[in-house]
């Protein structure tokens, strides 16, 4: 399936952006000091700046490339590479909010500190009414800007996410941070995200985390007692040193062969973690010997375990408390001055780790008063943020369907916070020969139109019968637009019974307006009623998951869709979206029909003896999903594909069949059939390997039914 940013296929590992954290291979020769470090070396990337980009070397330290000279390490890596760049040059645009956190929020930054950015950008219409799911987060390369989709920054402050709150109250204070109006009515809204969950998310949050330290800082000591020891003693074999740390880190086991294992598996961690870091060559003790003889001097520890982070969880833990004792929508997001000297001391690692976990603990009374005192709300605002979300994306619509570029682009407001109209500049003069062209009236768009009655039910069932169906269906169509209603079952499959339901199977069109809030509402349904004496089976679904469906291969949804026996739909719509569907069909649904057929013959051997119609079931999704492997056509009346696929023998079970839903098999009967429905999978799995279809839909056909899809939800687009 075609993604929105763009195919895999063409993705250049020499071009794509490196941003830090991400491991890498060298493709050039390399002096450090008296040492070349030869091409094929693995190493992380540190920093990115000025065209050059320093990376960490196993077993060289830090050394500098240019782009060129660099390629991801996995294959993976590339291709999230290349969507985050992707993302970022398509949607860098529809920033709203871009505000200044981190240390130089909370009065904490130094000469060296970084300016880091967060904030939020806003999709364009097409990008959130289309088949695929965009992008919730976008970043920069060099990693200092990240910005948070319109939704998932509602939702993330609604759970008080301490980033996302700290970011929504920075905005509002810093003079160009509100870039605008869709940002500035969530700036506008934060208090209404405030509540007790700061006490969770951020304070026990804290505490959670400082407990982890603890534990990562005796797993850092361990690991620096045996790096040390190999320093000394290369030759100490994976025993030797296991015994050591059974003694140095007195651990406590059951018996002394049990304390020798967990010092063992824990050296076996130790290697595997420094591999898959980047750290070490191979997932290996000689691996773990070498790189103890030339860095175990200056390690540089995991992320989480550096310093940083101990001194920010205190902070956050501060924090918590302040908010939650104030009256006033949020306390100054700087630290106070007489905390400052100690976060100083922390970052800069003078102090030791139990020291800052006794610190933390010495703070959980207050937090813990701190919350039995508040004032604030037990929980967020959720209908305040579900209008700035729906407001927002309400805009975003607008400015596309009248054609103004980006979502983001600025309208000026008044005092009251009204929109106003900029003042009109005066026209250029143009000759009379040219007068100025009139740019038509834009027409509001309407609704969909009313789906069409075909009279297929009415050949298929008495009148009273059909009377009831027709009423059913009109009952639903007041709850949801149908795109289609396709009669599937047995009678679609060609051996309705005097006693088979009516599977009544729908395609609805769901309100652009209930899919862009926070809980988006599709309005599908499903139910069975019996209604005059005939059995309803009624179910429905959005066409936003039906055609997701469709280009993964699921049958169920592409019979809907190109079945035959519809019996209403939206004639004008269903008529451009078959022959979308249609060049959409790919060899993806035999996973689905071989699936459904394998699931079908387990049901009828679980039934002794089987009804005649668990093995036409199987039959016919075998025979349906071999011919539309084959053909590309969609059949599904097994009456017509059981002679052509040399099960001609089938028509005695349908004859059965027809007879009622629960006609058993004769014993012998089923045994011979059992064999037949062995080679009707067969059939499949032959049909599969000789398919002319596309392995996957081409991505010109998942492009064009996602255009079909976006113009259908601007049309029920309701601003």
């Amino acid at each position: 399936m075609s993604r929105r940013l763009g195919g895999l296929d063409d993705v250049d590992p020499a071009a794509v952006p490196l941003p830090p954290g991400t491991e890498v291979t060298t493709g050039v020769d390399r002096v450090a000091g008296d040492r070349v470090i030869t091409r094929g070396a693995v190493g992380r990337v540190v920093a990115v700046a000025d065209g050059w980009i320093d990376v960490e070397l196993v077993g060289a330290g830090r050394l500098r490339y240019r782009r060129d000279e660099l390629t991801p390490r996995k294959q993976g890596l590339i291709r999230y590479a290349r969507r985050r760049a992707d993302a970022w040059t398509r949607l860098a645009g529809g920033v709203v909010i871009d505000a200044i956190v981190g240390s130089r929020l909370w009065g904490l930054d130094g000469p060296g500190s970084d300016e880091d950015r967060r904030g939020v950008f806003v999709l364009p219409f097409p990008w959130t009414t289309g088949l695929v799911e965009p992008p919730g987060d976008l970043a920069s390369a060099d990693g200092g800007r990240a910005y948070w989709e319109l939704g998932k920054t509602i939702r993330q402050a609604l759970r008080a996410d301490p980033n996302t709150l700290e970011m929504l109250f920075a905005a509002g204070d810093q003079a160009d941070a509100v870039r605008d109006p869709i940002g500035a009515e969530l700036v506008a809204a934060r208090d209404a995200f405030v509540s007790v969950e700061i006490y969770g998310a951020f304070g026990r949050y804290a505490l959670s985390q400082l407990d982890r330290l603890e534990h990562d800082a005796r797993l850092a000591d361990h690991r620096g007692r045996v790096l040390g020891w190999l320093r000394a003693e290369p030759t100490l074999s994976l025993d030797q040193v296991a015994a050591r740390l059974v003694e140095a880190a007195r651990i406590v086991a059951p018996t002394a062969a049990d304390a020798q294992l967990r010092a063992r598996d824990y050296v076996k961690q130790l290697y595997r973690s420094m591999y898959d870091r980047g750290q070490l060559p191979a997932r290996e003790w000689r691996a773990l010997v070498a790189f103890a003889a030339r860095e175990a001097g200056h390690f540089e520890p995991p992320r989480e375990q550096r310093p940083k982070n101990a001194y920010n969880l205190i902070r956050l833990l501060d924090l918590a408390i302040r908010w939650l004792e104030s009256d006033a929508a949020a306390p100054p997001l700087r630290v106070p001055d007489a905390l400052r000297p100690t976060l100083w001391a922390i970052k800069r690692g003078e102090v030791p780790m139990a020291e800052v976990v006794a610190m933390a603990r010495a703070l959980t009374p207050r937090l813990e008063q701190a919350r039995a005192t508040t004032r604030l709300p037990r929980v967020a605002d959720v209908a305040r943020a579900e209008a700035v979300l729906r407001a927002g994306r309400a805009e975003a619509a607008r400015r596309h369907l009248a054609g103004e570029p980006g979502a983001a682009r600025p309208r000026r407001r008044g005092a009251a916070g009204r929109p106003v109209r900029a003042p009109r500049r005066r026209p250029r003069r143009r000759p009379r020969r040219r007068p100025p062209r009139r740019r038509p009236r834009r027409r509001r768009p309407g609704p969909l139109p009313r789906t069409r009655h075909v009279p297929m039910i009415e050949t298929l069932t008495d009148a009273p019968t059909a009377a009831v169906i027709r009423a059913h269906l009109a009952r639903e169509a007041a709850r949801r637009h149908h795109l289609v209603v396709y009669l599937s079952g047995a009678h679609a499959y060609g051996f309705p019974s005097p006693d088979s339901d009516y599977d009544l199977k729908c395609v609805h069109v769901a309100p652009t307006a209930a899919l862009v809030g926070l809980v988006p509402h599709e309005g599908g349904a499903e139910h069975i009623e019996v209604v005059d004496g005939v059995e309803l089976d009624y179910g429905s679904n959005e066409v936003g998951a039906v055609l997701r469906g469709v280009l993964r291969g699921n049958g169920n949804f592409l019979e809907r869709l190109l079945g035959a026996l519809v019996i209403d739909e939206d004639a004008p719509r269903m008529a451009s979206l078959r022959p979308l569907v249609r060049g959409a069909v790919s060899r993806l649904v035999f996973r689905h029909y071989a699936g459904f057929a394998h699931s079908q013959i387990r049901a009828a051997e679980a039934s002794q003896p089987p009804p005649a119609k668990k093995v036409l079931y199987a039959l016919r999704t075998a025979l349906t999903g071999a011919h539309l492997l084959r053909t590309g056509v969609l059949i599904t009346d097994l009456g017509r594909l059981c002679e052509p696929y040399g099960f001609g023998g089938a028509q005695e079970l349908i004859a059965a069949k027809r007879a009622g839903e629960r006609v058993p098999l004769a014993a012998e009967v089923w045994e011979r059939w059992r064999g037949e429905l062995g080679r009707a999978v067969a059939t499949l799995a032959e049909a599969d390997r000789a398919s002319p279809l596309p392995a996957t839909p081409p991505d010109e056909a998942s492009r064009a039914i996602e255009a079909w899809l976006v113009a259908v939800r601007r049309e029920r687009f309701e601003p």
